[in-house]
């Protein structure tokens, strides 16, 4: 069950952040440890009240109970992975690979038609330009030393399409300076048709100190 977080930091105020899941979904399916905490808190105190009461019986009958619904909602949570965790896990590998320059990952996950766009106005980058880019900067420019998912979103649009946002932050060593970059980049995806996998459409930058093309990279 990957984290999916929907809040933002200080250093991100003007990212927009993705639709937030259905409540219940997510608070079942994606974030149960609450949920099951809060079970597993009124299943002691009812039995703590109705011990005290007299109610033997009935403590234990309803305690049980809420211990076995806490159970079940973990057991349920762990069974399921629902499309929005799958597709921030592939967020992850998306950036695992990039900052690796595993060229093979990358090209396994972006569709055809796949573009990267920065802030400015210019034309996105397509698939061949993507790669190489990535090539170049974190594979030879800018070495990336460690990275970590700092934050994920994720949100389905339609049918076969959806999107991720993430804020990445990186140790890098370039240019004279070495230390930590925060990043947020969205990532649109289409799912093929007839199969359960889903590729990169899109992918934007949307926040880098100093960057907004792709030739501040270079």
């Amino acid at each position: 069950m990957p984290e999916l977080a929907f809040q933002f930091g200080p250093a991100a105020d003007a990212v927009p952040a993705l639709p937030a899941p259905p409540v219940l979904e997510h608070l079942l399916l994606e974030q149960p440890l609450g949920l099951v905490a809060a079970l597993v808190f009124f299943a002691l105190v009812a039995f703590i009240v109705l011990i005290r009461a007299g109610q033997d019986r009935r403590a234990v009958i309803i305690g049980a109970s809420l211990l076995l619904a806490s159970a079940a909602v973990y057991a349920l949570a762990s069974a399921v992975t629902t499309t929005r965790e799958k597709l921030a896990k592939q967020t992850e590998s998306l950036i695992a690979a990039a900052t690796k320059a595993d060229l093979g990952a990358l090209d396994r996950m972006l569709a055809g038609d796949a573009t990267l766009t920065f802030r400015s106005p210019g034309p996105p980058l397509h698939r061949d330009q993507i790669l190489r880019l990535v090539e170049q900067y974190p594979g030879g420019k800018t070495p990336i030393l460690a990275w970590s998912v700092e934050q994920m979103q994720a949100a389905i649009d339609g049918p076969n399409t959806a999107r991720t946002q993430a804020q990445v932050r990186t140790e890098v060593e370039a240019y004279g300076y070495k230390g930590p970059i925060s990043s947020w980049w969205r990532i649109s995806w289409r799912q093929d048709a007839g199969t359960d996998q889903w590729r990169i459409l899109g992918i934007e930058c949307l926040y880098i100190p100093g960057v907004t093309s792709a030739t501040d990279l270079r």
